[in-house]
């Protein structure tokens, strides 16, 4: 059997084209884009998961939570990083219970000209 090497991934010869092509079609087209949460403050909180859902929005993935879970934990940094490291278990296996996680422990600081009211990331 012989193997070839595109882009580092290996791929048999066996394999229809079309099977290799059809498996990686959406991640060649995938530029991941550069999100990170380090846990300053609340305005970092909502950029980050607002980004993430526009992300997921652009790629035809906003309704796979799963996803979209499994991408924001892989890019928590610093002091987020060790928060979710103590999240109770169950709340890492769910999108809403995770972003509800997130804004609890990241409040928005409140807006003095909207008086004290913060508006929602969605």
């Amino acid at each position: 059997m012989s193997h070839t090497i595109e882009g580092g991934a290996c791929y048999s010869r066996e394999l229809p084209s079309w099977q290799v092509t059809k498996r990686f079609e959406n991640f060649k087209e995938t530029r991941l884009p550069e999100i990170g949460f380090t846990g300053t403050d609340g305005s970092e909180c909502e950029a980050f998961v607002a980004a993430i859902q526009e992300f997921a929005f652009s790629k035809g993935w906003d309704e796979d939570h799963h996803w979209k879970l499994r991408f924001a934990t892989s890019h928590l940094k610093g002091k987020a990083l060790r928060w979710y490291v103590r999240l109770d278990p169950s709340i890492k296996k769910d999108w809403d219970l995770f972003v509800q996680a997130l804004f609890d422990q990241y409040p928005a600081a409140e807006d003095p000209e909207n008086d004290g009211k913060v508006t929602p990331v969605w």
